[in-house]
């Protein structure tokens, strides 16, 4: 091989070399690219899941203050089932104590009838 066609292959290689090191640089600029746009969307899925977390705290505190309030509802509602039977039971007293008097009374009737029915 004469010293002009090595240096047209080398030449020739440079140049291949070149052309890969340009295709290299487009190939980085791409990656580049689409590194910068995995970095955005990265971003904005930490700002929804932000968002998304804020939204479940808020929830949870909502849940835990209706909690607070059935309880206390189920509390004050079983607070007045109770007084609701003791006035019941108090009135059945009454009822009975008015019948044990009706009832008295009854034979006193009774009693007054027979005693002037017989002066007739």
């Amino acid at each position: 091989m004469t010293e002009q066609e090595f240096q047209m292959l080398v030449l020739k290689e440079l140049r291949g070399l070149k052309d890969d090191i340009a295709g290299l640089k487009t190939d980085v600029a791409g990656l580049k690219s689409d590194v910068a746009e995995l970095k955005e969307g990265q971003k904005r899925l930490e700002l929804g899941q932000d968002k998304s977390e804020a939204f479940h705290r808020q929830s949870i505190n909502r849940l835990n203050n209706l909690e607070t309030k059935v309880d206390t509802l189920i509390e004050s509602n079983g607070q007045e089932h109770r007084q609701i039977i003791e006035y019941l039971m108090d009135m059945k007293e009454n009822q009975k104590s008015i019948h044990e008097i009706l009832g008295r009374h009854d034979a006193d009737i009774s009693t007054l009838f027979r005693r002037y029915a017989n002066r007739a």
